[in-house]
């Protein structure tokens, strides 16, 4: 602006020279201002949108929260100019839908809802454009049941109340999927309720349901708080994992696990069905914020992991492998750059 005053009272300057630029100049001036409220660039020159980011997570008693909650309190401390919050949702499935209908969000997903989401399966309508961050660690299908119970396998559920999980959650997902391939058991013949993982586990210590499936990481403190009161059981379920691999539409994304002893309270090492989690986001995301969130992810992964140790896993050469999720170009940006 100064400069602007000194070439409109220079002597010699036609008054419609001085008019235009102090029109102009401060046009610039605001102009300028409003795209650095905009953007912010990384040591590399990267922009990235400045703004309120949500980032989905799941129910307050699971892993997805957690992570959720840490990673977003690192993203506020070192992108300037970005707002991240959480929100509890139903989890993978709920979250794999709101990351598209809310372009510059983030949200956790198992990799076989992800998978359904990319190829329009069910429990989607149709394709959508998600896209992966990173794949961050390894999930567990634990099946729960009271240490006494006569339930040893899946097909001992006929006739029984299970929670499979929270609605639109990868729990209720993989529990459904469980159900259809085991030709032991007929899905009809169980009682299914909906309950999250906070639920579950008291509708076990109360008696109201007789099992409850949960997906999670290890371990997951809600499992962990009812291991530690009321005496529990893991069913096994790694037998399946060839029934659930054959369905040519599901893709092959499961894989045999086994939750060690120790764990959980009392609760000894149980073979069981594994799978990849997924930090994901819509393909229209910025770049540049994708980008940031991700090297975010990996600077702030000790701090985080002090919070959640399967932040630990986190490894940028797993983490490019997301199967038939593609990555984000900002992510791939990011990975290309540390000569992943």
């Amino acid at each position: 602006m100064r400069v602007a005053l000194a070439l409109s009272r220079r002597p010699g300057v036609p008054r419609w020279r001085r008019l235009l630029v102090l029109a102009v100049v401060p046009a610039v001036v605001l102009v300028t201002a409003g795209l650095l409220a905009w953007i912010r660039f990384d040591g590399g020159g990267q922009p990235y949108r400045r703004g309120p980011v949500t980032v989905f997570t799941g129910g307050t008693g699971g892993i997805y929260y957690r992570y959720g909650t840490a990673l977003s309190a690192s993203i506020n401390g070192s992108l300037p100019g970005v707002r991240a919050t959480t929100m509890v949702t139903g989890a993978a499935v709920d979250n794999l839908r709101r990351v598209v209908a809310d372009p510059n969000t983030f949200g956790f997903s198992t990799m076989d809802a992800a998978t359904a989401a990319v190829r329009g399966q069910d429990p989607f309508a149709s394709a959508l454009p998600v896209r992966a961050v990173a794949r961050i660690y390894d999930e567990y299908i634990h099946l729960v049941v009271p240490r006494d119970s006569p339930v040893r396998t899946l097909a001992d559920l006929r006739g029984r109340r299970v929670s499979t999980g929270a609605r639109d959650s990868g729990t209720e997902l993989v529990a459904t999927r469980l159900l259809a391939v085991d030709p032991a058991i007929d899905a009809k013949d169980v009682t299914q309720v909906n309950l999250g993982v906070d639920q579950s586990a008291k509708a076990l210590a109360d008696g109201t349901i007789d099992a409850f499936f949960w997906q999670g990481g290890l371990p997951t403190v809600t499992v962990a708080d009812l291991a530690r009161r009321f005496p529990v059981r893991f069913v096994q379920l790694d037998g399946l994992v060839d029934a659930l691999n054959e369905v040519p539409k599901w893709g092959a994304e499961y894989r045999r696990g086994v939750i060690p002893d120790g764990a959980y309270a009392g609760v000894g090492a149980t073979p069981t069905v594994a799978m990849a989690d997924l930090l994901v986001t819509s393909a229209d995301t910025d770049p540049g914020l994708v980008r940031q969130v991700t090297r975010v992810l990996f600077n702030a992964r000790e701090t985080i992991a002090r919070v959640v140790p399967v932040a630990y896993a986190l490894d940028p050469r797993s983490a490019v492998a997301t199967g038939p999720v593609p990555l984000h170009d900002g992510a791939a940006k990011y990975y290309r750059a540390a000569k992943v």
